[in-house]
């Protein structure tokens, strides 16, 4: 019988470990698709408050601004309902100047050094403001707006730009900006798989 000595079967024993550590390094691949689909659909989504905290809402969000004024209708009532039926929607290119118009005003638009394009769908809903009574026939705002942004890249796109913009107007604090894109509903729509 052969005889090894101890150093050697550790030299031999290191490169037989590392022989399969590299085989198995080789042979398993991780990688993240990145591709995904976004779609929209046409339908109706209800909204129900099925916990109200007051005193939680005031130390959260503030004194002054009411779950009436957020969401509209008696949001600040257990059980009250809201409805939102997507009417239609569009494929849309919006420049920031477009972005900042729909988030704030003309005048604060008119401010953006931007050529970027952001790219979207235009969505339109019919909304109806919370109640804890039956839907009336018609919606409280027969088209809300809301642009979607497919690429989430955009969102720090926009961020940047507002950082571009707050020395120009300082009257709007980051706060306000962020309070802004919430209450417009700005957002990315989330990847579905077939």
């Amino acid at each position: 019988m052969l005889k090894i000595k101890s150093g050697t079967k550790m030299v031999v024993l290191s490169i037989l470990l590392l022989g399969i550590f590299l085989i198995n390094m080789s042979s398993t691949i991780v990688a993240a698709d990145n591709n995904y689909n976004i779609a929209l659909k046409k339908g109706t989504d209800v909204l129900e408050v099925t916990e109200y905290d007051e005193d939680a809402w005031k130390s959260t969000i503030s004194r002054g601004f009411s779950p009436y004024a957020w969401f509209g209708g008696s949001a600040d009532e257990i059980h009250s309902k809201s409805k939102y039926t997507t009417l239609s929607w569009f494929k849309n290119e919006s420049s920031a100047m477009e972005v900042f118009y729909w988030i704030f005003s003309l005048e604060v638009a008119l401010l953006i050094d931007s050529d970027y394009e952001y790219d979207g769908w235009a969505v339109y809903q019919a909304k109806w403001n919370f109640t804890s009574k039956a839907f009336k026939d018609d919606a409280d705002i027969e088209e809300n707006f809301i642009p979607v942004f497919l690429n989430p890249e955009d969102f720090k796109r926009v961020l940047d730009d507002y950082n571009d913009l707050a020395p120009l107007v300082p009257v709007l604090s980051a706060d306000d900006f962020l309070l802004q894109l919430i209450l417009k509903g700005l957002i990315i729509p989330k990847p579905f798989e077939d």
